[in-house]
């Protein structure tokens, strides 16, 4: 069986999710028959004036970002019916879709090996509201050196801190974060169908819990994010306009970087055009476009204002690229740090 096939036969059908699918066909079905309307995945750029719709089947090229869930689609609605049933298993329901003994597993069951020794559940990270660990799954902590969320929250119950499970989640132009709490049957979900430079889902999450939770003293989010702009968007808006100045460079012989070119150590295919357009890819997996320039030996990829950031953040941050004559394995382009050599191909 196929991961999707049994997803769709222990957890969907199991748990009536009749809005949730990992099946492409599936959607493409429901949303044929009118069943659906699928939101568009957008990108916006590092000064939040900008927003690019993100391409259909668009991935970040690094795999560690892709905490969405395997890629499923879904809605609040099927995420709430879900942890409604187990709450309700975790509390004696009789009539539940799994045991009791397994839903407690899921909520109760350390199956961490971190270091650090942080719990971590079937159900997600163990975190106190208060904890800085609170939002460590956004893509916000690539975005700021040594970020921490805007605020904790700091919520007592029987005196001491609560403790939430928590799970943060992004791909292709899409953002989650979800905070669940099995004893108060408290689940709160935050979707976004937007993806950087500043993941909104944690803050969003934050100001809901608040309200939820009548926490005192009040926390004005909005404005605490509105005064740390300029940290938040330093990084992504370095990345993106670095190197730009090759925008003037007379790109006279770029035609020697054409071609198709291997990294043997990061399994990554680059591909470079005679439009002068740079693109990745690993797997199944395809970066957009990206703008180069050239001047001499060197080639630069020119990434402001695209959708390269988070894939660069991850990936590659080297934007130059020397071509050299490697002589037994032929052209080769060296990053501009000496760190990646990608072998050219037939």
């Amino acid at each position: 069986m196929t991961i999707n096939q049994v997803l769709e036969k222990y957890i969907f059908r199991r748990f009536k999710l009749s809005h949730t699918t990992l099946d492409k066909n599936t959607l493409q079905s429901w949303t044929k028959d009118c069943r659906v309307t699928v939101a568009q995945g957008y990108r916006v750029c590092e000064n939040l004036e900008k927003v690019v719709p993100v391409p259909e089947n668009y991935q970040y090229i690094d795999d560690s970002l892709l905490a969405g869930f395997l890629g499923a689609w879904s809605t609040t609605a099927d995420i709430v019916k879900l942890f409604d049933q187990l709450f309700a298993t975790f509390h004696g329901w009789k009539d539940a879709p799994i045991s009791q003994e397994a839903c407690k597993a899921f909520f109760g069951k350390d199956i961490s090996n971190s270091a650090n020794g942080e719990p971590y559940y079937p159900a997600g990270t163990q975190v106190s509201l208060a904890s800085d660990r609170a939002a460590q799954e956004s893509p916000n902590r690539l975005l700021v050196d040594d970020w921490k969320p805007i605020c904790t929250l700091d919520y007592k119950r029987k005196g001491k801190p609560m403790q939430m499970f928590y799970k943060g989640a992004s791909i292709s132009g899409f953002a989650g974060t979800l905070h669940v709490e099995p004893e108060t049957r408290l689940c709160v979900v935050t979707l976004s169908s937007i993806a950087g430079p500043i993941d909104p889902t944690p803050h969003a999450a934050h100001i809901l819990l608040q309200d939820i939770l009548d926490l005192k003293p009040h926390v004005n989010i909005p404005l605490a994010i509105e005064n740390n702009l300029g940290a938040l968007l330093a990084i992504p808006r370095r990345i993106e306009w670095e190197g730009s100045e090759a925008l003037l460079w007379p790109s006279h012989d770029f035609n020697q970087f054409v071609g198709i070119y291997w990294n043997y150590q990061s399994q990554i295919l680059m591909k470079v055009n005679k439009e002068g357009l740079v693109s990745f890819q690993r797997g199944a997996k395809k970066s957009i476009p990206i703008p180069a320039r050239s001047f001499q030996s060197v080639m630069r990829l020119i990434s402001g204002g695209s959708l390269s950031t988070i894939d660069r953040l991850k990936g590659w941050r080297c934007l130059d690229f020397h071509l050299r004559d490697d002589g037994r394995r032929g052209p080769i382009l060296i990053t501009g740090d000496g760190r990646e050599i990608y072998t050219k191909g037939d």
